[in-house]
């Protein structure tokens, strides 16, 4: 087109003058030329509209069709009529602006575009690896995402939705449309430190709103891997995406990955997630916003929820953690009983309302499968007179204290994780067992712990511990019954639940104003705090490889990647098995020797190390406080010597940070607060002035060490009874 475009606009031209042969016979080409477009187009046009379907390049060419014939029927006139000018014009002023309009619409080389799309794949393969793995070996469906310039020659793309052609932009003029977006979201990026934008699309939103706020981080969020690989085609993404400073892209809807992005706003100390879309997309790919706003939500809560548990438990759980190492010692880990129990089915029991139910069942399910009591579920299984193989806990409140308190375990395997609440643990040490949690970074350091040891992710929940303690004794198929998920019912627990007030479980119940699918094909009331619960478990599930999973909680929620099945089949099914009640009973009462003399030796020798470094840290502490307090005078006086100070505290506490008590205590005991101070640094790194960063170093810092101050007299009070814990269980051991 591009020849026949010139030979138009050439030929064009003679007619206003003399025509000689030669013109004629190169103006008998160029008709030949427009007839063969014309042929071809006309074939196309046929075509297109014999699929019955809408392609959005159809319209077009119909209309070029249609005007060519026009135009052609009065070229044809104006020759036969001698009108050599009208003729000259009709070329001009008709066939070339039609000729550049299909040239535009058609766009530009496939080669061209080829080349693009390589470059941009080089460019995700490095910079993005994640995006990268996603999309490659994917073809980018040009039926479904085709790229139609607008009338300006801008690239856009017209997706189908159903039987119909949807324009991602303004088929004039794109850019005139992102424009008037961007002044009215202007507001949307002010004072944010970071941004997350729903969509890409062919980045014309992405490059207009980051002119307006250069040093905002961007998140793009894409749902639909195929407009990227359109837009890979047609714009070059890395020039784009340093313009733009974009921080992370995520392509899908994929709650882990998105997890992880969400959460990065609060390193960033932004207090919330700021978010932009594309317009369009809100009505394309609505379900998938809706699932990325509720997950912004739960995100959200569950930070909060983190943050605050940290501040509140970190003592108490540093205690529990500490004091619960004399029992590690004295008892056996359960990497004893690893794969123990291959091939079994387990029933994990919660304590949800359904599980009133299935209690007649469980009865007798409990001759063909190993039963887990998952927490306080106990208590209800003791009020039905149902004895479960295992029981595990985790929770180191003190309503779980109050919860097992009256429970008679003495003949029922207990695991515990060593956070829960050591008075629990104190009640029986024997028939007890213990396992680790990857994020416990004071057991990981004192227990030395290592890949052989029983290891497990740790939830919200404790049945997300249950299921990896299933899947590691071997279980093949795990049940799940009383694992509501939600509130079915007026009731928050089965009966037998009394570690909670009723006045508490009520106000939680009136107050779950969500809803959540059920099993029954209907819905339950569900709250923010089951939600992350529910969803938490889903993704265990989903790691488990080699287990299937049944859902025979009946009036529960539903559980992603699990199928329904009552219980009342799930016992018909498993009674064509031979019975292993006793089996399982006798495997697990045998639970094997504690720790060796050795192991034993290096845990005391950690733990009585602990006073001295902490004393060590403290000197340190003191010497930070002392130059904190210089900081503001000298900050108004002597700009040098304060600038000297910051660098001299900065060494000071990297020594802190860099020890290993840092890591395995204060992470941990006063993690809310590390982790406060952590996104607060950023902010006292890009702040100039003198004064104003020496007061944000008093106050970010200084708070941060008068908490460690505070925290190291529990330590040490911590520290010395668990070491008198360990030496009483060796008296006893002796006598």
């Amino acid at each position: 087109m591009p020849r026949l475009q010139r030979a138009c606009g050439s030929i064009s031209d003679l007619f206003y003058d003399k025509l000689t042969e030669q013109a004629w016979s190169v103006f008998g080409q160029v008709v030949a030329g427009l007839d063969d477009l014309y042929k071809v187009l006309r074939t196309v046009d046929n075509g297109l509209q014999d699929a019955a379907v809408d392609f959005g390049i159809q319209p077009i060419i119909h209309h070029t069709v249609g005007t060519i014939e026009e135009k052609f029927s009065l070229l044809n006139d104006y020759v036969d009529r001698e009108m050599h000018v009208a003729v000259g014009d009709i070329i001009k002023h008709e066939f070339i602006p039609l000729i550049q309009g299909l040239s535009i619409s058609l766009g530009e080389e496939n080669e061209a575009m080829k080349r693009r799309f390589e470059v941009n794949a080089a460019y995700f393969q490095s910079a993005h690896p994640e995006v990268y793995k996603q999309i490659a070996g994917l073809v980018w469906d040009q039926l479904n995402y085709q790229l139609i310039p607008a009338k300006d020659g801008t690239p856009n793309l017209h997706i189908r939705s159903g039987n119909a052609s949807v324009a991602l932009y303004s088929t004039y003029n794109p850019m005139y449309e992102v424009v008037r977006w961007a002044e009215s979201e202007t507001s949307k990026g002010t004072g944010r430190r970071q941004i997350l934008m729903y969509g890409l699309g062919l980045g014309y939103h992405l490059s207009t709103f980051s002119r307006q706020h250069p040093d905002v981080k961007v998140v793009v969020v894409e749902p639909d891997e195929q407009i990227l690989l359109a837009a890979m085609h047609a714009v070059n993404l890395e020039a784009l995406f340093k313009e733009a400073n974009v921080h992370a892209m995520e392509v899908g809807v994929r709650r882990g990955r998105l997890e992880d992005i969400i959460k990065g706003f609060y390193t960033l100390n932004d207090s919330k997630v700021s978010e932009v879309s594309i317009p369009i997309y809100n009505r394309l790919y609505s379900d998938d916003k809706i699932i990325l706003k509720d997950l912004i939500h739960q995100v959200a809560w569950s930070y909060v929820s983190n943050i605050s548990t940290m501040k509140e438990r970190g003592l108490q759980h540093t205690k529990n953690v500490l004091y619960n190492l004399a029992a590690n010692l004295n008892t056996p880990s359960l990497s004893n009983k690893y794969q123990s129990l291959s091939g079994t089915s387990a029933v994990i029991v919660g304590a949800g309302p359904s599980l009133e139910r299935d209690v007649e069942w469980l009865k007798k399910v409990k001759d063909y499968a190993l039963i887990i009591a998952a927490g306080t579920s106990i208590q209800s299984l003791q009020h039905y007179g149902i004895k479960p193989h295992l029981v595990v806990s985790m929770d180191g409140s003190d309503s779980n204290y109050d919860a097992f308190k009256p429970i008679d375990r003495s003949d029922i395997p207990f695991v515990y994780i060593p956070q829960v609440d050591y008075r629990i643990v104190d009640l029986q040490m024997s028939n007890t067992m213990h396992a680790f949690f990857y994020s416990d970074a004071i057991t990981n350091y004192l227990m030395g712990t290592v890949e052989t040891d029983p290891l497990f992710r740790s939830h919200f929940s404790v049945t997300g511990t249950c299921i990896q303690i299933a899947a590691y004794l071997g279980c093949t198929e795990i049940i799940f019954t009383g694992q509501d998920l939600s509130y079915p019912t007026s009731s928050m627990y089965a009966t037998g639940a009394k570690h909670v007030s009723s006045e508490h479980k009520s106000e939680v119940v009136n107050k779950a104003n969500m809803s959540v699918d059920n099993v029954q094909s209907g819905k339950n009331r569900t709250d923010v705090r089951m939600q992350i619960t529910l969803a938490n478990i889903e993704e265990e599930i989903q790691r488990t490889a080699d287990v299937q999973f049944v859902n025979a909680s009946q009036l529960g929620a539903k559980i992603e990647h699990t199928r329904f099945e009552p219980m009342s089949s799930v016992l018909e099914r498993l009674s064509s098995r031979p019975r292993v009640d006793e089996l399982i009973k006798q495997i697990l009462s045998d639970q094997g020797d504690t720790y060796d003399r050795s192991r034993k030796q290096e845990v005391e020798a950690r733990l009585r190390e602990l006073p001295v470094l902490t004393n060590d840290i403290d000197k340190v502490i003191q010497e930070v406080k002392t130059q904190l307090d210089t900081l503001p005078g000298l900050g108004q006086t002597d700009p040098d010597q304060c600038l000297q100070a910051m660098a001299d505290i900065e060494d000071q506490w990297g020594i802190i940070v860099c020890s290993k008590l840092f890591e395995a205590i204060y992470t941990y005991t006063i993690g809310g607060d590390v982790h406060e101070f952590d996104r607060k640094l950023p902010e006292l790194a890009e702040e100039k002035n003198i004064q104003n960063k020496a007061k944000m170093f008093v106050e970010v810092l200084g708070k941060l060490i008068d908490r460690m101050v505070d925290t190291n007299i529990h330590l040490q009070a911590y520290y010395e009874e668990a070491i008198a814990r360990i030496d009483r269980l060796k008296v006893i051991s002796l006598g």
